[in-house]
């Protein structure tokens, strides 16, 4: 149904009586196949097994879909949503009109909408990642081994930010695709160049000669202020817990802080190292 309001017009998505009628699926049953399947991709275990992923956030989605980089399946709405952009509901629209829009039950939407977004979700494929060779990219190649989602996603965010054209996960890191990580990376994941990376504890004997090309993030490094980034790298960040291998850290740089402070995050560190190298490139 459509509302005038001024020079808007919008448009609201519900659960009708006559099922038939209502523009899309409806979904009012916590036993429905399609709700179970989507709550399961809350988790980098969910999204693995299914090889899908759950993306929230209006801007991010519309980016999604006016890029078409992703296959994407399925737009869920829940029921009594209104929507007065143009262009969502021209998308939504769309997802409509090839039975790929989900109005769902307004209860069930909130389990499976983490973010409180309350606006459309967009369910896709998983897209695929390849498999790095090992080799560097011009200037800074990242090993990212966060296992937090949302430090995967800030890092990425970053690194795309400061012109970072080849960023490897590794075997230990969060899925780049788990919601936390889409969130904070702002949709930064289905753009980046994304490569899937060996373990962080197999790297010491699968570089062997190359362990001079690695620069490690590491509080007993070289001041950052006076190190200068080789032409061509591969960038590691610390990590909590047991930390680097010791074979990883010959060539480190440091973030020196106050006294008062032991550490930093580890993605605002691996910003901050990411803009002196910025700033050092001559291409910048």
């Amino acid at each position: 149904m459509y509302v005038k309001e001024s020079a808007v017009t919008s448009k609201t998505y519900a659960i009708l009586k006559d099922l038939t009628a209502t523009a899309g699926t409806p979904i009012s049953s916590a036993e429905n196949k399609n709700f179970k399947k989507l709550k399961r991709l809350s988790s980098g275990e969910g999204i693995r097994k299914s090889g899908s992923l759950l993306i929230s956030g209006k801007k991010i989605i519309k980016e999604v879909l006016s890029r078409r980089n992703i296959p994407v399946r399925e737009m869920i709405v829940h029921d009594g949503y209104t929507e007065d952009d143009d262009a969502m509901n021209s998308f939504i629209n769309e997802f409509a009109g090839r039975d790929s829009l989900l109005v769902m039950k307004k209860s069930l939407f909130n389990e499976i909408d983490q973010f409180n977004t309350r606006g459309p979700l967009l369910a896709a494929d998983l897209p695929d990642i390849r498999e790095w060779n090992l080799d560097m990219g011009p200037g800074c190649t990242l090993l990212i081994p966060f296992q937090d989602p949302a430090n995967v996603g800030s890092a990425i965010r970053s690194a795309a930010g400061f012109g970072v054209e080849k960023i490897i996960m590794l075997k230990e890191a969060a899925s780049p695709y788990h919601p936390k990580s889409i969130r904070a990376s702002a949709g930064t994941v289905f753009y980046a160049s994304l490569e899937k990376g060996p373990s962080l504890y197999d790297l010491p004997d699968l570089f062997q000669r190359r362990l001079s090309n690695v620069v490690a993030l590491d509080k007993g490094g070289t001041p950052l202020a006076s190190f200068k980034f080789p032409a061509r790298f591969i960038l590691l960040p610390g990590i909590e817990g047991p930390g680097l291998p010791e074979a990883l850290k010959a060539q480190s740089v440091s973030i020196p802080l106050s006294s008062d402070v032991e550490s930093l995050n580890a993605t605002a560190a691996l910003s901050i190292a990411l803009y002196e190298w910025s700033r050092q490139s001559p291409s910048n």
